[in-house]
């Protein structure tokens, strides 16, 4: 038992002939490498790095985020000095690295080149990026990213403004299955360019907020309908308007099983599939549409569930204001009286803050 116990291999504290090993040898260690380890690795030479940046790894979730969450983002976004980059491993989702980002020249010495790094050589399962106030990711990220193509799984593109969107989305891969963007109530949202787009019009989810075209859904489902796409196919969209239904039965009249004010049922060219239009709530302005490739054998009892999605907080900022003093409010909103309180303490707090630095931060 003593010799046996003795020959057990411990953990090296160093290796000095990491040097003097064939770059073979060399690529079959780093496969075993963490994240973590791969970076710093990569920053010790330009042959490490040619080691590292061939092969690719895998992360569970990649965020780029400010400090103030949906809706108060969307019209207050936050600058360089206020974000924060998760980065959270697949392996060890629990050794999540977080990096706070304080001012313009770190992030452009430290934060972009590991970003960079992330992009061109990993494989994602969830990325979220927003908007930063007075910055435009499709300049910062423009030159870097200029061949790349994105192996992400889900996006999230927050509040990003229409060319971000743009550069974003033109760079996604064919594993890409969901993306989640917002409109942002902009006449000039590129839901053109999205619908001329393979990897959106072919997402297993796609879900935008605040979206203003009235023709989207309809456009979206006749591609559906033209790649007989896979049932639990899906489109979830808060319009500002409600001419999306009445539109959508315009178009499809001589396919429509059923229609009334909240839904509408159409057939497809394939037999076994239909295309279900559904209202998931009433609000005053905002509503929330599901738009799904379902099984011609559904029935209608069993789609009564699918606008459990919506909740306030994919509602726009003008309709979220009217609901602060009023009993409308539900624990399954996520947003309620108490935290939008809260959410009127920060927004205080950032004026002040920011009151204070113009006014003692003068040379």
């Amino acid at each position: 038992m003593g010799n046996k116990s003795s020959s057990v291999q411990q953990p090296l504290d160093s290796f000095s002939h990491w040097n003097d090993l064939p770059p073979e040898l060399k690529s079959a260690c780093i496969k075993h490498l963490d994240f973590k380890t791969r970076f710093l690795l990569r920053s010790t030479s330009r042959a490490e790095r040619a080691l590292v940046d061939n092969q690719k790894f895998c992360l569970e979730h990649v965020q780029i985020k400010g400090l103030l969450p949906y809706p108060v983002n969307a019209l207050i976004p936050t600058g360089f000095d206020e974000q924060k980059l998760t980065i959270v491993p697949s392996s060890h989702p629990e050794t999540a690295i977080v990096i706070r980002i304080r001012n313009l020249t770190r992030f452009f010495e430290t934060v972009l080149p590991l970003l960079v790094f992330i992009l061109t050589r990993s494989v994602i399962n969830e990325f979220s990026v927003e908007l930063i106030r007075g910055n435009d990711w499709s300049t910062i990220l423009g030159e870097s990213l200029q061949t790349t193509q994105l192996n992400v799984r889900s996006f999230h593109g927050v509040v990003l403004k229409n060319p971000e969107v743009t550069f974003f989305v033109t760079r996604l891969g064919p594993i890409t299955k969901s993306i989640y963007l917002d409109g942002n109530t902009s006449n000039k949202f590129p839901i053109e360019d999205l619908m001329n787009n393979d990897i959106v019009t072919n997402a297993r989810m796609l879900r935008i907020r605040d979206l203003t075209c009235k023709d989207a859904v309809w456009k979206l489902a006749e591609k559906w309908i033209e790649n007989d796409s896979e049932i639990g196919t899906t489109f979830q969209v808060t319009s500002v308007h409600g001419h999306s239904i009445p539109h959508f039965v315009q178009k499809f009249r001589d396919r429509i099983i059923f229609e009334n004010h909240d839904e509408v049922r159409i057939t497809t060219n394939n037999p076994s599939k239909h295309i279900l239009l559904k209202l998931a709530r009433r609000w005053r302005v905002s509503r929330p549409l599901t738009c799904v490739v379902i099984s011609s054998y559904m029935k209608k009892e069993e789609y009564e569930s699918f606008g459990h999605w919506v909740s306030k907080k994919v509602m726009p900022i003008w309709e979220y204001l009217s609901f602060v003093f009023t009993d409308d409010f539900h624990e399954d909103d996520g947003l309620n009286c108490y935290s939008f309180i809260i959410l009127l303490f920060h927004c205080l707090w950032l004026i002040i803050t920011v009151l204070f630095k113009h006014v003692f931060g003068r040379n």
